[in-house]
């Protein structure tokens, strides 16, 4: 799920089976930075359960 305070709220990808969602949280232009890698700079914040999160993270460093 992605959350731009004051803009909305959007899915982006369904989980998969067995995991639960993650809340990506930021302004519009760090939510582009972090769908483009630029993970590193883009101020967002993630919530959601550790193992989902870390489950992120792992998919973020093969695509």
């Amino acid at each position: 799920m992605l959350v731009s305070p004051g803009y909305g709220r959007m899915l982006a990808h369904r989980p998969s089976a067995g995991r639960a969602s993650v809340v990506l949280t930021g302004a519009p232009i760090e939510l582009i930075l972090h769908a483009f890698g630029r993970t590193g700079v883009a101020q967002t914040d993630i919530t959601g359960d550790e193992a989902d999160v870390a489950a992120l993270a792992d998919s973020e460093r093969k695509a």
